[in-house]
């Protein structure tokens, strides 16, 4: 916490460093420089003349400019003879040998494209055989392979090296202060300077040269010709394609209070409690590695799993550049901590909170929802860390928009979710899209496939999960005895949500109940009659139809939840044919 408190301090020293640095190079070397580079590139001109009896272009700046003078990569006089020479040859041949060059290089260029027409046939037949390999046995992934390169491996593999390069050599216990490392500020500084300098005598010997070239044309009584200027070239794919006409913003009139007032009258900025992903109570699925490799089976993550997916997926919210995605989709069913989550994202990253759930949307005219989502994307970017979170988000990609609802509108938002708001969104913009459902299936697919990049569907709790969830629950009130069955309680009660067990351990244990466990210790059995007698009806666990649907739903939008289950699939198939082998066998 110190040290984190202690950075912008950091920061700060190690700007003025670099400034105070490059200033002290400036003042004591850059005279010495400017003179050193244009005394080099005199000598050039110098070499030149003596040589060739004529004066090279110096470089254009993106070309490399008088660094390739002083580096050597330049042309030199001997080289430049010898082109006026082939020059002068060239307009001596006759016309059949230029025919005959002309049919050589043609030859030469047949030969070239049968070559590459053998090796792209040679590349279709590789990729045939690897396919039919595939088919036989399976797919196998070539690491190799540029199609299989990650990324990841290779920023790991740039930041190795740069760490054997740099850091190696470097005790850290030494720099006690944290100060920061000045020969590497100078040798930076040094090489920006450096580069400067050589802009100024390029434009300095520019018009020098021309002044020499100008008198020897007058001496050898020859016409001047200026040099053409060049352009640098293209980027790839420049100018191709019509240009988009930009439309206008209509918020940009509007100054960011003036927003912030509106949003806040419209309740879309809302405030939310101070809650962290710690209050997600869950296990780790202990058992999912041997239940996927031994047993055959696709388990689902843990909540403790969720968590920790939830939070890697935040590091691009904070100072770190770190991918992350633009948006997440949570599925569960009610009770399941979905709402929990949303708000320890909001809390965690600090960010403020832009509610666009279809009450928030619902006054708002059909035409006007596009300017709507403008502010609130403005907004969103100008107070980022932002969260623009949609609640019940199926609401908005209904298949069938239920006659209660169908005064609010809620299909204006889903029209109009992905191209003003996902796709606007950059990896530099501190802005997440967070939704929640809990009767996903209720909404079209596609588009609701299309606006976010993450779906999670939140585990039922296990076991282990319901042991913490009781645990958490009882334990905040002292006076619960330490030695009440958790472990009975969890075997019956696992299946129910956290939300089911919470709420009982509050009903429960009210302030009236609490006062009397001096004479009345707390029983296992009330909280299990709670569930089944303590409200007009009896609270059961979710059922394994109604999750199935969650999981079925998932599957969908998933792409490794469908190529786990087709995994699963193809290995009960080929346990089930090596069964009938063998039962054919023994017969």
């Amino acid at each position: 916490e110190v040290r984190r408190n202690q950075k912008p301090e950091f920061d700060r020293k190690f700007i003025e460093a670099i400034a105070d640095e490059k200033a002290r190079i400036l003042k004591t070397r850059g005279p010495a420089l400017l003179e050193d580079i244009t005394d080099f590139v005199r000598a050039w001109f110098r070499q030149w003349y003596d040589e060739a009896h004529a004066f090279d272009v110096i470089p254009e700046p993106f070309q490399g400019g008088t660094v390739l003078i002083v580096r050597g990569e330049t042309l030199t006089p001997m080289e430049y003879l010898e082109l006026e020479r082939l020059k002068k040859l060239e307009k001596l041949k006759s016309a059949e040998q230029k025919k005959k060059e002309a049919e050589a290089k043609k030859a030469a260029k047949e030969r070239e494209l049968e070559k590459k027409r053998e090796e792209k046939e040679r590349l279709k037949e590789l990729a045939r055989e690897k396919r039919a390999r595939e088919k036989k046995e399976g797919k196998t992934y070539d690491f190799t392979e540029p199609e299989f390169v990650s990324n990841a491996y290779l920023t790991l593999e740039e930041s190795l090296e740069r760490y054997r390069k740099d850091w190696a050599f470097i005790n850290e216990l030494d720099n006690l202060h944290d100060l920061p490392v000045l020969e590497w500020i100078t040798l930076e500084k040094f090489a920006e300077v450096h580069q400067e300098l050589h802009a100024e005598v390029q434009e300095l010997l520019k018009s020098e040269r021309e002044l020499l070239q100008m008198a020897l044309c007058k001496d050898e009584r020859m016409k001047y010709k200026p040099p053409k200027p060049k352009k640098p070239p293209r980027a790839k794919g420049a100018g191709k394609g019509k240009k988009r006409k930009e439309q206008a913003d209509p918020t940009a009139e509007l100054s960011l209070e003036a927003m912030v007032n509106e949003l806040i009258e419209r309740n879309v900025i809302k405030s939310y409690r101070e809650r962290t992903f710690e209050e997600f109570i869950g296990d780790f699925n202990y058992a999912a590695f041997e239940r996927r490799n031994y047993l055959e089976q696709d388990p689902p993550p843990g909540m403790g799993e969720l968590r920790t997916i939830l939070r890697s997926y935040l590091y691009g919210m904070g100072p770190l550049a770190a991918p992350k995605p633009k948006s997440i989709c949570l599925l569960g069913p009610p009770g399941y901590g979905k709402t929990l989550l949303l708000e320890a994202i909001c809390h965690e990253t600090g960010s403020v909170l832009f509610d666009l759930s279809v009450e928030s949307c619902g006054p708002i005219d059909p035409n006007d929802m596009a300017y709507f989502l403008q502010l609130v994307l403005r907004t969103a970017r100008a107070l980022q860390p932002s969260v623009i979170a949609i609640e019940d988000v199926h609401r908005a990609f209904y298949k069938k928009v239920p006659s209660s609802e169908q005064p609010l509108d809620p299909s204006k938002l889903g029209k109009h979710l992905f191209k003003l708001i996902v796709k606007q969104l950059t990896p530099d913009d501190k802005v997440l899209l967070v939704a929640t459902s809990n009767q996903p299936w209720l909404a079209k697919v596609g588009p609701l496939k299309k606006c976010f990049d993450k779906f999670l569907l939140l585990p039922r709790p296990d076991y282990g999960s319901t042991v913490l969830l009781w645990q958490y629950g009882l334990r905040r009130f002292p006076t619960v005895p330490r030695d009440i069955d958790l472990s009975a309680l969890a075997k019956v009660t696992t299946g129910y949500s956290a939300g089911q067990i919470l709420q009982c351990v509050k009903e429960v244990l009210n302030i009236r109940r609490r006062m009397q466990f001096g004479r009345k210790p707390l029983q296992v059995q009330e909280l299990l009659d709670h569930f089944l007698a303590g409200t007009d009806t009896p609270k059961y666990p979710i059922a394994d139809k109604e999750y199935e649907k969650f999981v079925k739903w998932h599957r969908k939008v998933d792409k490794l939840a469908k190529q786990r289950a087709k995994m699963v699939r193809e290995r009960e198939l080929l346990a089930a044919q090596l069964n009938a082998k063998a039962a054919g066998a023994k017969k």
